[in-house]
């Protein structure tokens, strides 16, 4: 029996010193060590030691699921991002396309009057912006501060595209006081200046940096 007893210690001893040196988290708030199993003289101590260090296996062991559960969703997360920000060359190719035949039938409407723009032709001309003009987009973001709305943006976008105030006015079905008070907001908010003149300086000569293609989430 003491042969018995002496080498269950001994065994616990073992899977101690492997368990500290292997457990991935703070073991220095374990409040024990495989010398003081050595120095237990009871069952009733042995069992309450292992049982401690059993509870802190565990807790590492939970602990470690929780990790792996979190890196699992930030990596389908990605797989999702990527999936949307990866377009294949013909798909961009088909939004370039169906972008810049919206642009001439607006243009056709600019010019003439007739067949208004569709929401379609909004949404396939923004998307064409999204590739051509992606890294002013993300000047807009950072820039105006959440301080522009939908339609200063689609301002910004159209003036950066070459539109002039008269054609957005005609586009946007605004009145020429309108257009003149979004100009002036738009250039207090990104260039600082009180004026509705000059916008169309200001935005072609904004320089960005070029950035990794993707879509932003208000586009419809």
């Amino acid at each position: 029996m003491t042969q018995i007893w002496f080498d269950l210690k001994t065994y616990a001893c073992f899977f101690m010193s492997i368990y500290a040196n292997n457990s991935i988290f703070a073991l220095e708030k374990i409040p024990f060590s495989h010398t003081m199993i050595a120095q237990t003289t009871t069952k009733s101590e042995f069992k309450t030691l292992l049982k401690s260090l059993l509870d802190a296996h565990e807790k590492d062991v939970r602990t470690l699921k929780k990790e792996v559960s979190k890196l699992e969703k930030e990596i389908a997360n990605l797989k999702k991002i990527e999936s949307f920000s990866s377009p294949m060359a013909n798909d961009v190719e088909d939004i370039l396309e169906k972008g810049r035949m919206a642009r001439d039938r607006m243009s056709s409407f600019v010019t003439t009057g007739k067949a208004k723009p569709t929401k379609k032709e909004w949404e396939a001309i923004l998307r064409m912006y999204e590739i051509e003009h992606h890294d002013f987009i993300f000047y807009l973001f950072s820039g105006s501060k959440g301080m522009l709305s939908g339609r200063d943006f689609l301002v910004c976008l159209l003036v950066r595209d070459g539109w002039k105030e008269y054609s957005i006015q005609i586009l946007l079905n605004i009145s020429s006081e309108r257009i003149s008070n979004v100009f002036r907001k738009i250039n207090g908010i990104l260039f600082d200046q009180d004026t509705s003149k000059n916008l169309e300086k200001n935005i072609l000569s904004v320089k960005t940096d070029k950035r990794v293609f993707t879509f932003p989430s208000w586009l419809p």
